[in-house]
């Protein structure tokens, strides 16, 4: 059989820009890694039922089954293959709670700073009146500030992993 060049498309698909195909293939060898690094902490568990759920939970997000199952066999994908990737997703997400999300906290300070800031300032650029910081800390700024924080960590973890790879 002849190979593909580097220039074959398949038919009715678009070609890739190098761009894109060096992002996919940066997102692949990153989760390689971080699954690799994940795998070696068997303490964490996903249930059958965790994937059963988030499996059902990516179902009700189209019209019926039917078209949902339509679109996973257009991707080439199975139900047990995109279960099993649910399944890796659910260990890393509860990897990333366990080492990284319970050990950021957030000051008072920090989430007053940042709301005064950044986002009451963005907020009056966009014609919006920001509310009283008290109103909004707990539900909104300390979360964002939370996360942006669980990312770098997350972030520099896989800087970390990738200059150990080989």
């Amino acid at each position: 059989l002849p190979r593909p060049g580097a220039g074959d498309v398949p038919p009715g698909a678009e070609p890739i820009d190098a761009g894109t195909l060096t992002a996919a293939l940066e997102c692949l060898v990153d989760g390689t890694l971080v699954f690799r690094e994940v795998r070696r902490f068997p303490q964490l568990e996903v249930t059958r039922v965790q994937v059963l759920e988030a499996y059902d939970a990516l179902v009700e997000r189209w019209p019926s089954r039917a078209a949902f199952e339509r679109e996973l066999e257009r991707a080439g994908l199975s139900p047990s293959e995109l279960q099993r990737d649910l399944r890796r997703q659910l260990l890393v997400a509860a990897y990333v709670d366990n080492r990284f999300r319970g050990t950021v906290d957030v000051t008072d300070e920090e989430a007053r700073s940042y709301f005064e800031e950044t986002l009451a300032p963005d907020m009056r650029t966009r014609g919006i009146e920001p509310p009283a910081f008290e109103e909004v800390a707990e539900a909104f700024v300390v979360p964002i500030l939370r996360e942006r924080e669980v990312n770098r960590r997350v972030e520099s973890w896989i800087g970390d992993l990738r200059a150990r790879a080989e």
